[in-house]
């Protein structure tokens, strides 16, 4: 690497120039330290069974992802499992339900109140003296 190179700020240097540079500063840290650990095994299998059309939409989704589709599973099911799953079936009747109670509460709110008649008080006899 030439002495000019090394006073220059690396957004005025050329493609060359920045590769010469970088390759004579490749073993240079760059930021701190970061711990790692070894990835765990995947040695457990877990069987899931699909319809074949979904298997399909599977295969395709993860060809498009471009990864296996054991990779794309994982990473899609380890991603849900922090969130909460909506069981939709459940959630469509409950609304159906809701829906219902609220329709027969408006057609209760517009119907006219039902007269009551108020029960007469018994007369009280009164007894003339004359």
């Amino acid at each position: 690497m030439s002495e000019s190179n090394s006073s220059k700020h690396p957004d005025e240097m050329t493609e060359a120039e920045l590769a010469e540079y970088f390759y004579a500063h490749r073993d240079d840290l760059a930021g701190e330290e970061v711990p790692s650990r070894a990835p765990e095994r995947m040695d457990v299998m877990i069987s899931a069974r699909f319809a074949p059309s979904e298997a399909a939409e599977l295969r395709a989704a993860a060809e498009q992802a471009r990864m296996s589709v054991s990779a794309f599973l994982r990473q899609r099911v380890i991603a849900t499992m922090h969130t909460n799953v909506v069981d939709l079936e459940r959630a469509r009747a409950d609304l159906r339900d809701v829906y219902t109670k609220a329709a027969d509460a408006l057609r209760a709110l517009a119907e006219p109140p039902p007269t009551r008649r108020r029960a007469r008080k018994p007369r009280r006899e009164t007894t003339n003296a004359a």
